[in-house]
This record gives C-alpha cells, structure tokens and sequence, in this order.
C-alpha cells in the first residue's frame, strides 16, 4: 500500500526499491501550512547548506512566505 500511494505522488519515486521525495516549492509550502495551522512550535530544516541563494527558488524563503501571512 505505501509502496502504491509513493508511486501516485508527483513528489515522490521508488528508486531501486528506496522511497526518494522531491522536497520542491509546493511540498514545502503545504508541510509548512499544516504544521502553522495545526498549531506546532515550527518547522525543522534538516540541511539548508544546499538551498538556493535564487529568492524565487528557495525552500528556505517558501517557508518565510508561509509563516510570514500566517499560513
């Protein structure tokens, strides 16, 4: 069943029998919004080394946007 649903998601593929994501501008959007609106202390940024200095393709800024307007 999980196996299924990783298949169907745009964000998610099976690689060689491991679960890879895609943690792009929308995903992070939406996980930042529910864990806002269900009242969490925030949200954990693993590894930001990574991200984009692109304003219009950080995660890091996506996340700003978010808590910023109050989800």
């Amino acid at each position: 069943m999980f196996d299924r649903f990783a298949r169907n998601r745009r964000d998610s593929i099976m690689y060689k029998e491991m679960l890879k994501q895609d943690y792009g501008r929308q995903l992070v959007r939406d996980k930042t919004a529910f864990a806002t609106d269900s009242g969490m202390g925030g949200v954990m940024i693993w590894h930001f080394g990574t991200d984009s200095f692109d304003p219009e393709l950080s995660l890091i800024n996506v996340i700003d946007e978010v808590v910023g307007s109050g989800s």
